[in-house]
């Protein structure tokens, strides 16, 4: 395949699912741009468990051993990845000019056989593929099922509302002194469960209290504690919502991630 044969995408959302559909499209030298709507990425969230089936992605790229290198064994091939750290690793497989920034999508149109995109800033942008990887909250699935609805094409569990009814707080702290948190000595690791409670909009003022199973001398610490060593700026609030849409693609534009 020739390069003018190959069609071009248009990916709109950086995160996790956007920035490996680039890297896998990078690859293969196919024709791709990243569109972005913040002014700045921020590598956020806890960590990832990276199993079996994505570890031989992650070779067959090239990369095995750098996700290796940032990541926690803990059991029989599977990983305990830090989010930005899987976030920064696939950031630097995409050049740097293929991640457009402060592109907030308002419009998309199919015609001939092509995907056209309108940001807010007024530019536009073709080509043969459109991947809505913006997540569950996707511009590019709005605007795909306003007109799906229109021609009577949308299927009714597909208008309803995006249900929640769960919020959390993620974040990674500051490295700990194994010194003062003598349980970091360990050869193994630990998945340590803290059982929230019910507050409708969950926020670190209202959850300082909770005490977490990690003893510092004969002190249970509290999930406050574990705020006062993470960075503010580190320190996200993530809503789990409960849905699959059953329309994941029409014509030139496909769903990826939480985005479907």
């Amino acid at each position: 395949m020739t390069t003018a044969d190959k069609p071009t995408v248009l990916i709109v959302g950086a995160g996790l699912c956007g920035l490996m559909l680039g890297t896998l499209l990078e690859r293969i030298d196919v024709p791709y741009v990243i569109f972005e709507r913040t002014s700045t990425i921020k590598s956020l969230g806890s960590a990832i468990s990276v199993g079996c089936p994505v570890l031989a992605l992650f070779q067959q790229l090239g990369i095995y051993e750098e996700l290796v290198s940032v990541g926690f064994r803990t059991g029989y091939s599977q990983y305990i990845v830090s989010r930005p750290a899987l976030y920064d690793l696939l950031l630097k497989q995409i050049p740097a000019h293929k991640v457009l920034l402060k592109k907030r999508i308002l419009t998309i149109l199919e015609e001939d056989d092509r995907a056209t995109i309108q940001a807010a800033d007024n530019t536009v942008y073709e080509g043969d593929l459109l991947v809505g990887a913006d997540g569950a909250y996707s511009a590019v699935r709005q605007r795909l099922y306003e007109k799906l609805k229109v021609k009577g094409l949308l299927p009714k569990v597909d208008d309803e509302e995006l249900p929640f009814n769960c919020t959390c707080l993620v974040g990674q702290t500051e490295p700990l002194d194994i010194e003062e948190f003598p349980i970091l000595k360990n050869s193994f690791s630990q998945f340590l469960i803290v059982r929230g409670i019910d507050i409708p909009y969950m926020m670190c003022d209202e959850t300082r209290h909770l005490q977490t199973s990690v003893k510092v001398g004969d002190k249970y610490l509290t999930v406050g504690d574990f705020y006062d060593r993470t960075p503010q700026e580190l320190v996200s609030k993530v809503m789990l919502e409960e849905k699959v849409f059953e329309t994941w693609y029409h014509g030139r534009t496909v769903l990826l991630g939480d985005g479907w």
